[in-house]
């Protein structure tokens, strides 16, 4: 009696922690998935979610009442980089600026069918 209540509590836990948890730190499967994994399978499945599907350690924001800004969001994270993400970063920033050139020479295209 005692263990299906740990059970129950721990599903409960898990299923709360799925509907509440950004999409972005969910691993392997999709919201959905772990959700049906964890209620065909409570034991496990809330293993499994705890261990394999929650991605732990990502920034958290948290408001602060002690800032003179009020209603502002601090966000905390992991300064530390790996050596691809300067070179995503660099590619990234390039991309943005392509696209942004495109929008411009599609604005003077547009511009330039207008006039007679």
């Amino acid at each position: 009696m005692t263990i299906t209540f740990a059970i129950f509590a721990m599903m409960v836990f898990v299923l709360v922690d799925l509907a509440l948890i950004p999409e972005s730190r969910i691993q392997n499967l999709g919201r959905v998935k772990w959700i049906l994994v964890v209620i065909f399978l409570p034991l496990l499945g809330s293993i499994f979610w705890l261990t394999m599907g929650r991605e732990y350690g990502r920034p958290v924001a948290a408001t602060s009442s002690d800032s003179p800004h009020s209603g502002e969001t601090l966000v905390t994270s992991d300064t530390s980089e790996t050596p691809a993400e300067p070179s995503q970063l660099a590619a990234e920033a390039e991309y943005f600026q392509k696209q942004e050139m495109i929008r411009e020479l599609e604005r003077k295209l547009r511009e330039r069918k207008q006039l007679p």
